[in-house]
């Protein structure tokens, strides 16, 4: 192919995305879910990275709207069940573990210590501290169980028999990419 071809298809295609996305609004209240299938509704896009961040937008939208009721953000809950899993991590072991870069986890991790959902204690030496769930933490990560097995369910209904198979994909991808 042609590299002036190539370069008026990805404009075209990065066009009418943005075309699409501009046009679009999401309000909490319409609980309306994008189909995940990426259908006639969304435009291919040529570049790997540009496609998975936009499902990663969408699935946030949809996790955030079922989520909402008991104030938390997918990702902090992701951090909740992860340390809740996993009592005594250091923040660096947290980061490793959750491929977060730092700063993204720190931010989030203070607002989970300042509304009392997890507790630090001095590690091996005086830059590790130890992550852990307070009382607060183990109550809000139990409500919000139900909230993310709804999620999850809706997910399920949307991917039909795929939903296993791009889930156990989506968990193998970072130790094939991080090698």
């Amino acid at each position: 192919m042609p590299t002036e071809f190539f370069l008026e298809s990805v404009v075209s295609k990065i066009r009418g995305a943005a075309i699409f996305f501009s046009s679009f609004r999401l309000t909490p209240a319409d609980k309306l879910y994008i189909k995940l299938s990426m259908s006639d509704d969304c435009p291919d896009l040529p570049c790997f990275c540009a496609a998975f961040r936009r499902v990663e937008r969408i699935l946030t939208r949809h996790y955030d709207s079922y989520l909402r009721e008991c104030g938390l953000h997918p990702s902090q809950l992701g951090i909740l069940f992860f340390v809740h899993g996993n009592d005594l991590l250091t923040q660096q072991e947290l980061a490793r573990q959750l491929s977060m870069d730092k700063a993204t986890l720190s931010r989030n991790l203070q607002l989970l210590i300042r509304d009392g959902y997890l507790e630090t204690s001095p590690g091996e030496d005086r830059r590790t501290r130890l992550m852990r769930l307070t009382a607060a933490g183990k109550k809000k990560v139990k409500q919000a169980i139900p909230l993310w097995e709804q999620a999850q369910q809706a997910l399920e209904e949307k991917l039909g028999k795929d939903f296993e198979g791009i889930l156990s994909q989506l968990n193998r991808l970072p130790g094939r990419l991080n090698q």
